[in-house]
């Protein structure tokens, strides 16, 4: 099953900023149907800026699928927040395979080998 993600990049002045992340905060407080997560970029690091500025803001919210984020941002969502200035809609795919010489499940990198 793939997972559908929406990126929005906010690039508001340095005065609008702070009334934006607010409005972002309230309106995933009542959380949106379908939505699974998400993650608000503070740093302003989601832009194409070369030297990060203190304003803007990076919104990445994960859903249960692309008619839930459409649904959502047609609604109370898209009401509070917009749409931002750069906007990515995308699916990521997972697979997961097990067989007799799959070695890499429990595999965990930082403290042993994978098992032989």
């Amino acid at each position: 099953m793939a997972d559908f993600l929406t990126l929005d990049v906010y690039r508001d002045t340095i005065r609008e900023t702070p009334a934006r992340r607010r409005s972002i905060r309230a309106a995933l407080a009542d959380r949106p149907a379908g939505l699974r997560a998400y993650s608000i970029n503070y740093a302003n690091t989601g832009t194409f800026d070369l030297v990060p500025r203190h304003y803007g803001t990076c919104l990445l919210l994960a859903w249960d699928s692309e008619q839930a984020a459409h649904d959502a941002w047609l609604g109370r969502l898209g009401t509070a927040v917009g749409a931002g200035d750069y906007r990515m809609d995308a699916e990521v795919t997972r697979a997961r395979t097990e067989h007799g010489d799959d070695d890499w499940h429990g595999w965990d990198p930082p403290t042993r080998a994978p098992p032989r």
